[in-house]
């Protein structure tokens, strides 16, 4: 089991995580995590740009010559909305089924970690969805602490 940055050859592989990400928010909400027409599409030219962009470092985890997971940290501008300076944004991270309890999610979160200190973030910042304690949990586990909750009102 490795970990190394993505290049534009691991599209496909990234994809289809990236999709099953989606899927996993829509059933938690689908008022908050919305799909959008064409949105295989769109994903496909968000990640084209961000695997090239010098503010954003997509990892891999590989698992016997396959992608078996992925993590995305991308450095956000600043923000008066969210009365923020310029950070690094742990946007997605997934790891198949197949690899998980194998310590491939403290893989991902460490080369995340690393990823953020390279472009210069004081901090990493995630979400996570209120429905996933488990991943809440790990996060805390790993020292991430709660700083602020999002609520909805359905109208």
């Amino acid at each position: 089991m490795t970990i190394r940055q993505a290049t534009i050859d691991d599209l496909e592989g990234i994809l289809k995580y990236a999709a099953r990400i989606v899927a996993q928010h829509q059933g938690y909400n689908p008022l908050r995590f919305s799909v959008f027409p064409e949105h295989q599409k769109l994903l496909r030219a968000y990640f084209m740009e961000v695997l090239v962009d010098e503010k954003a470092i997509t990892n891999v985890l590989i698992v016997e010559e396959e992608i078996m997971g992925y993590a995305l940290v991308k450095m956000e501008e600043d923000s008066l909305e969210d009365i923020a300076l310029a950070r690094a944004w742990l946007h997605d991270i997934y790891i198949n089924e197949k690899a998980q309890g194998l310590g491939a999610g403290h893989l991902l979160l460490e080369a995340s970690k690393n990823a953020a200190l390279k472009l210069n973030s004081p901090v990493l910042m995630l979400h996570v969805a209120t429905p996933n304690s488990f991943a809440k949990q790990f996060f805390k586990n790993y020292g991430f602490e709660e700083v602020i909750s999002e609520m909805l009102l359905t109208l």
